[in-house]
């Protein structure tokens, strides 16, 4: 997968070698899912027009996490997650490559479109839960050739709603933080198999932080992520 991640002033080039493949199955018919970060690297640059730093190896190289979903692609749960998150990993913002790698694609009809919700959760561990929510158009484009194989072509565009909830002991204590955007992109879907043959996507989203607790006083940072994710 590569992504270009870029955070108010500052963007992220990334390059990842991913591995999902199943572990185990559950009475529901859910599936258990292995995600291996087997390399990832990134190279920043530090202003709008400046060019990208050399390459430097990610804290996210060699972790794992798995993913309890179903065949459709819905993902139920992330566990070990927590593995992934805080001091120079960065997956708590790097969240968007859960519904990238494994997207619920509804069943459709060449021609057809169709409105669908979709959640992901992601546990934290100390810094809380994130939740991810998809409202998003989907249409069967149609059928075309891509890396020597059939595929259906689908596009999707919808709104992309984050919610990260922080505390410990009562609850009406948490803090909550939101940040709203827009997600888009283009897949294509084996005919062979059903899987996930290619994904490009853009997705963005406004990140609003209350600063000393207050509602009023509010830090917004942008957020944009976009790139490719291909099956080797």
């Amino acid at each position: 997968m590569t992504a270009l991640a870029e955070t108010g002033r500052f963007s992220e080039r990334w390059q990842m070698d991913l591995d999902l493949g199943l572990i185990r199955r559950f009475r529901d018919d859910s599936r258990g899912d292995l995600l291996q970060i087997r390399a990832a690297q990134l190279a920043v640059a530090t202003g709008p027009d400046a060019p990208p730093g050399p390459w430097a190896q990610s804290a996210l190289t060699g972790l794992s996490a798995e993913l309890r979903r179903f065949e459709d692609g819905e993902i139920l749960a992330v566990d070990h997650s927590e593995h992934l998150v805080g001091g120079d990993r960065q997956f708590e913002v790097l969240d968007f490559i859960l519904p990238v790698i494994s997207p619920k694609v509804p069943s459709m009809r060449s021609g057809e479109a169709l409105t669908t919700n979709t959640r992901w959760p992601l546990m934290l561990g100390s810094l809380g839960k994130l939740t991810g929510l998809l409202r998003a158009d989907w249409a069967l484009e149609g059928s075309e050739r891509l890396e020597g194989q059939p595929c259906w072509r689908i596009r999707y565009s919808g709104d992309w709603l984050s919610r990260l909830r922080q505390g410990q002991g009562d609850r009406r204590s948490w803090v909550e933080v939101e940040a709203m955007g827009q997600a888009s992109g283009t897949l294509w879907m084996s005919k062979a198999d059903g899987g996930l043959v290619r994904h490009d996507f853009r997705w963005s989203r406004v990140l609003r932080l209350p600063l000393h607790g207050s509602a009023e006083s509010v830090l917004a940072q942008s957020q944009a992520f976009s790139g490719s994710l291909v099956r080797q």
